[in-house]
């Protein structure tokens, strides 16, 4: 199909204005959750900032032993844009919007304008996408690198040499495998494809040894990432993320289709162009490459099963998916309709297509879409210096202690986790802690989280609470808590702050 330059345009304006809209949207929904705490705190949270040698230190001080390339960009980021939540997740925006445009290219190079265009639309209308593009999260930055990484391969392999390209392939390649241990899966499948089916044009040696020296570099963190997945795969240390074979084959189905199943026919609509077409041949074989080694790892591991650490395959299936559209005989208005149709679904399940992906257990100990921000923020504007919280959450308080922290941060209120009161196997003892941590408080914000099962701590609490305290209010009554304010007597419930 024929597409006029002002009708490209326009097509490329309402997608972007699209996909903005909806993840701006997003961006300020939810409160933060553990994993986006962890960047905050790998980028220089709450020091606003450390020099790069801090940053790595404390990235390979935590058990995990993240990979760098993003905290290093977020604390760019956030010394010149602010540690807000809003402005951490604009850059996780930026990174997507920036892998739409360049799909777009990519599909003109591989086979046509018309390609590019449905190579947007399909990425940039994808649920999945749109999840991680209001997360403080690698994972938009890896799609973005997904795509770069794809065309200047194929530029350097199919058009003239190119110092610059060469060096930015380079800088991509090795920016990449520091950006999430499992993108060596994505590396290894696009080199294998270099070493067997591409054409051995005059850069064929210098793109191979481009593809040796990225990972030469990577090798002592990668193979330090290997040992770490050992560990956790022997102690089970990651039992909590884990999935069943059908349950990862089904949620890696649900994203790349953006929930409707049909949609994943759309690949093979491209199959009979195999033969002929290098483009789609490369794109086939690395994705087939690449999904097999995140198979593997998932049978090795028991954990590499959530959708996220397979998205590099979004962006392939987008192309695959577009190249298809444009060899099918069928019709221009029936292509708009079958893109617009993709859009809608995509952009108005985005809201709520994160939850699928996580089991209740997740939400119980993550909290995903807690409201933390506000609920905090209401006792912060209630509360004087020296008043004390105490949130009672029973179990798993490493999940939400970061993002406690986060928001109370700067308030100069006493709080705690009751979950760190607990002395294992004694209740006298946990107790007593809690009774130290009130002690000296002459008001007391008391935060029953109601989305996961009181423990027999709660009513002992409370009577404690009324014994020692008058009752005031109740702060926040919702379905997700409860906050009630107690202090040493009526005078204060009302004293001035």
């Amino acid at each position: 199909m024929i597409v006029g330059k002002s009708a490209v345009v326009n097509a490329h304006i309402a997608l972007l204005l699209g996909v903005f809209y909806v993840a701006l949207a997003g961006i300020g929904a939810d409160s933060i959750w553990n994993d986006e705490f962890m960047s905050l705190h790998f980028a220089g949270w709450p020091n606003r900032g450390l020099d790069f040698a801090q940053i790595f230190e404390r990235i390979y001080a935590s058990p995990d032993h993240e990979a760098v390339t993003y905290y290093l960009m977020l604390s760019l980021w956030t010394q010149a844009a602010g540690w807000s939540v809003f402005s951490a997740r604009l850059l996780s925006l930026f990174f997507g919007l920036l892998s739409v445009v360049f799909a777009y290219r990519i599909g003109c190079d591989l086979r046509s304008q018309s390609a590019g265009i449905a190579a947007a639309f399909l990425l940039g209308g994808s649920a999945l996408l749109s999840v991680y593009l209001h997360e403080t999260r690698m994972y938009s930055l890896w799609v973005l690198e997904t795509v770069l990484l794809i065309w200047l391969y194929w530029r350097l392999s199919h058009f003239s040499w190119s110092r610059v390209y060469s060096i930015v392939f380079l800088l991509t390649l090795t920016a990449m495998l520091f950006t999430h241990p499992l993108a060596i899966a994505l590396i290894l499948a696009l080199g294998l494809y270099h070493l067997l089916l591409a054409r051995r044009s005059g850069a064929w040696i210098w793109l191979l040894v481009l593809f040796i020296a990225s990972v030469v570099v990577y090798a002592p963190a990668g193979l330090q990432s290997l040992a770490m997945a050992n560990e956790d795969a022997a102690t089970g240390a990651r039992t909590l993320a884990a999935r069943d074979t059908v349950e990862f084959m089904l949620d890696l189905g649900r994203g790349l289709s953006n929930g409707f199943g049909l949609f994943l026919l759309l690949p093979f609509l491209s199959l009979r162009h195999l033969r002929r077409d290098q483009g789609l041949r490369m794109l086939w074989f690395v994705g087939a490459v690449f999904l097999s080694i995140i198979f593997i790892a998932y049978l090795a591991t028991g954990f590499v099963s959530h959708t996220r650490y397979s998205l590099p395959i979004l962006p392939i299936f987008a192309l695959i998916g577009a190249i298809a559209l444009t060899c099918a005989p069928i019709n221009r208005l029936a292509i708009a309709l079958l893109l617009g149709a993709w859009c809608l679904a995509g952009l108005h399940s985005a809201p709520s297509f994160k939850v699928v992906f996580y089991h209740a257990q997740h939400q119980d100990v993550f909290h995903l879409s807690f409201p933390f921000e506000q609920l905090v923020s209401t006792i912060r504007r209630d509360a004087s210096e020296g008043d004390a919280v105490v949130y009672e959450f029973p179990y798993h308080s490493w999940a939400l202690q970061g993002v406690f922290d986060y928001y109370m941060d700067g308030s100069d209120l006493r709080y705690v986790l009751s979950d760190t009161l607990r002395s294992a196997g004694a209740w006298k003892a946990t107790i007593e802690r809690f009774e130290q941590f009130i002690d000296d408080a002459d008001r007391l914000y008391f935060v029953l989280d109601r989305t996961i099962r009181a423990t027999d701590f709660v009513p002992e609490y409370e009577r404690i609470l009324g014994a020692r305290f008058t009752y005031c209010e109740r702060l926040w009554d919702t379905e997700q808590a409860r906050v009630d304010k107690y202090a040493l007597g009526q005078a204060m419930c009302t004293a001035d702050r």
